[in-house]
């Protein structure tokens, strides 16, 4: 594959993208009409918003109460409620995640079921199918990881393994992103604003009928994100500036076919926190994908569909510290077969091909070596979904997966699914997980290849996973998720001794356990209150013959054992929403043990009014309970830096 470098936000992009998408796309000029704008799932009952069909468990469509995992669906319309700018903040609204800024990267740490870490790398994200984690580390880079929030229809996030259809990276969880069909966002769309925090965003999105056959849409955006703050108060210099815009488009081309084409741009960068003030040299980031998925509903019901994409990625960070451009490729077929009306099976096959070009050694402090590689991944997964009795449902299959450091991994799965009585649905799984090495495992070295703190003998991470939960849905103004876990862990990444420096190894193992909550209440036809906890107990040791000694902790330190929290949504006028979101996050010591940050609470407040159908104005306060408040250890020299209080008015204006 061939390295594109992507300059595109100095040259006018944004404003030529979409004259030329919405020329190519738009039929005769009409007579402006104002729409009002989309309100989503608002209008559902809280039994209904169960009923939400989700694809993430089983790549079929199924309702949500219905499904046999730890599964939640973060809709569109909470998120606008909520005044999330970006997915990270998004998931601050599921249960049972962890999301903590970390402030010298303007960025985020997401993760599920513990392992929280600035390279956290047991979560499989993905954007309407695309794999956004890199083979790099294994996980996914959230500063850059950025949609037209407005077109988000929902986020299905599945806490615990998801390896038998989604692969080796899915060994805690996935999160699915799933952006509106292009029918959906016909018209234009205007969200514009500006605060403490959020310095400024600017979003445009224009979609229009496609002649007889479908839809698209076109958008750009440009977003500018304040630093966070050292405990003095003091600047932290990392502002982050991102512009982004892409397209999609939704046809049909035939007879029970259907054709999802869709891409994006992007090009921004941060500034470098290391100078003080920052001057040349900002961290560049750039990139770009395009993606096409062919989906065809044959003859008995069956569903065949092949999709592929292609994703480039540059990232610089200067003052000698780190350079790589990526390329990747991946197609995969599906077919699920309906053998009758409680029988459905499905299976699959995919090819991933990754190209990765880095700094090659000094002046870069973060070297790999080889400095180039192409990685190869392949495989096939199965799986049977099957009733077994009265309310009984069966589902078993593996994923069979090649890579190119461990050869063949099968990350089998088994669950059963109970509808116990009206209302009342439980579920149990086993599974099997595993997280292949990647590059950093592999090939880090740090500033000559004679410091080489990656292994080439390096073994995947294991998880043999246990799990068991309760739905009840029921009722119309009620609903409750209970789920539980045990996972043991093995060969977990460790640093070992070793001349001239540490080299990674697999000696750590241990467990994991908890339980996960999550409650709503329609109190009254205005008000919704929305509850949720979750209790995590981690315990990883040394294996015999390790010589490590600092990674246990910090695998048990990194997450907060304890999280809750509580959303009120108000709507006390047709045309006014309030709606507030406290949550408690308990002590996180990674990277600090003797030094832990405390446990917080905190506070977010949005108000929302639609003088006409086609405006809302609201106002959003974030982080209103303290000044400013750590929320992961993350050093800067010899400070840490913290969130802080901020405000923000954002306007959306819709129209025909």
């Amino acid at each position: 594959m061939h390295t594109i470098r992507f300059r595109l936000a100095r040259h006018g992009w944004i404003p030529a993208l979409l004259t030329a998408g919405i020329a190519a796309a738009a039929e005769p000029a009409a007579p402006l009409q104002i729409a009002a704008l989309p309100l989503d799932l608002s209008s559902l009952s809280l039994s209904d918003l169960m009923n939400i069909e989700i694809t993430s468990v089983s790549k079929r469509a199924e309702p949500l109460s219905q499904a046999a995992a730890a599964v939640y669906a973060l809709t569109g319309d909470e998120i606008r409620r909520s005044g999330a700018r970006s997915i990270a903040e998004a998931l601050r609204l599921v249960p049972g995640l962890h999301v903590a800024r970390i402030g010298d990267i303007n960025t985020h740490v997401v993760s599920s079921r513990g392992f929280s870490d600035r390279l956290s790398d047991k979560l499989e994200v993905l954007v309407d199918g695309r794999s956004v984690y890199t083979p790099l580390f294994s996980g996914v880079f959230w500063d850059t990881l950025d949609v037209f929030m407005p077109d988000i229809e929902r986020i299905e996030v599945i806490r615990g393994p998801g390896a038998t259809l989604w692969g080796t990276n899915a060994i805690n969880g996935v999160i699915n992103i799933v952006t509106r069909k292009a029918a959906d966002t016909k018209g234009g769309l205007l969200h514009v604003g500006a605060g403490t925090e959020e310095r400024s965003f600017a979003g445009l999105r224009s979609g229009t009928a496609v002649g007889q056959i479908g839809a698209a849409r076109v958008y750009a955006k440009h977003v500018e994100r304040d630093s966070l703050k050292f405990p003095d108060g003091s600047d932290s210099f990392n502002v982050l500036r991102l512009d982004q815009a892409g397209f999609r488009a939704d046809l049909i081309p035939g007879k029970a076919q259907t054709l999802t084409l869709s891409g994006d741009l992007y090009e921004g960068g941060r500034e470098d926190l290391f100078q003080a003030p920052p001057k040349a040299g900002d961290v560049e980031l750039s990139g770009g994908n395009v993606l096409g998925r062919w989906a065809w509903q044959r003859t008995g019901g069956s569903e065949l569909s092949v999709q592929a994409y292609y994703d480039h990625s540059e990232r610089l960070i200067p003052v000698n510290i780190f350079k790589e451009s990526r390329d990747i490729a991946d197609v995969e077929l599906q077919h699920r077969i309906p053998l009758s009306d409680s029988h459905s099976l499905v299976y699959g096959f995919n090819y991933r091909q990754s190209q990765d070009v880095t700094g090659q050694g000094p002046p870069f402090v973060f070297i790999f070596v080889p400095s180039s590689e192409t990685l190869r991944y392949y495989g096939a997964f199965v799986q049977d979904q099957f009733a077994v009795g009265s309310g009984l449902e069966l589902t078993v299959g593996s994923k069979f997966e090649h890579n190119d450091y461990t050869g063949w991994e099968a990350q089998p799965n088994l669950r059963l699914g109970w509808q116990v009585a009206e209302g009342w649905f439980s579920w149990a799984a086993v599974s099997r997980a595993v997280r292949t090495p990647n590059r950093l495992d592999h090939d880090l070295a740090t500033f000559t290849p004679a410091f080489r703190s990656g292994n080439p003998d390096q073994k995947t991470e294991k998880l043999l996973a246990y799990e068991a939960g309760l739905r009840f849905f029921g009722a119309e103004n009620y609903s409750a998720d209970l789920s539980v876990f045990y996972n043991d862990y093995d060969d977990l990444r460790s640093s070992e001794a070793a001349c001239p420096v540490p080299r990674f190894g697999n000696g750590i193992a241990g467990h994991s356990s908890g339980v996960e909550l999550s409650l709503a209440w329609q109190a009254t036809k205005s008000l919704e209150l929305r509850g949720s906890y979750s209790q995590l107990q981690l315990d990883f040791q040394r294996k015999p013959g390790s010589s490590d000694n600092s990674t246990a902790t910090g695998y048990q330190s990194g997450s907060p054992e304890q999280q809750a929290g509580l959303r009120a949504l108000w709507q006390p006028r047709p045309d006014v929403d309030v709606n507030g979101f406290l949550r408690y996050v308990g002590q996180v010591s990674t990277n600090a043990p003797a030094d832990p940050v405390p446990a917080y609470a905190e506070l977010n407040l949005r108000l929302a009014w639609r003088p006409w159908p086609q405006l809302e104005l609201a106002l959003v306060g974030e982080n209103l309970l303290d000044r400013q408040h750590g929320e992961f250890r993350t050093v800067i020299g010899s400070a840490y830096v913290e969130a802080e209080r901020s405000g923000l008015f954002e306007m959306s204006w819709a129209w025909d």
